[in-house]
């Protein structure tokens, strides 16, 4: 997927990097040790229709990016031009139902916990 930020074209990729971005931010405290929950904390945002995860699911696409990888408050500006901001959820949510990396839990996801 292709984006325009601030005025500049961006790809969201939602492979390794946007993986390790997300489990970078999302963890769960399990047993006093911490626990990767960046896709699962994602597909639970996206079912609330956070704005928040919708940014750092684009902040976590755009850091593969070798020009020009927008800052959260470049994303946020991005996010308030939009006049309907459903599409990027649909959008996003299809490209991570068809990413070689994410495909398989994305779905999973989908089939188990309850969604809108």
């Amino acid at each position: 997927m292709e984006l325009n930020i601030a005025n500049r074209t961006v790809k969201v990729k939602t492979g390794a990097r946007f993986l390790r971005e997300l489990d970078k931010a999302y963890k769960l405290e399990v047993n006093g040790g911490q626990v990767d929950f960046g896709l699962n904390q994602l597909y639970i945002n996206f079912q609330m229709k956070s704005i928040s995860a919708l940014n750092m699911a684009i902040y976590a696409g755009t850091r593969t990016n070798q020009a020009f990888k927008p800052t959260p408050e470049q994303i946020d500006d991005f996010l308030d031009e939009q006049e309907d901001i459903d599409w990027l959820f649909k959008a996003l949510e299809e490209q991570l139902r068809e990413s070689m990396l994410t495909k398989k839990d994305w779905n999973a996801l989908e089939e188990n916990l309850p969604s809108e």
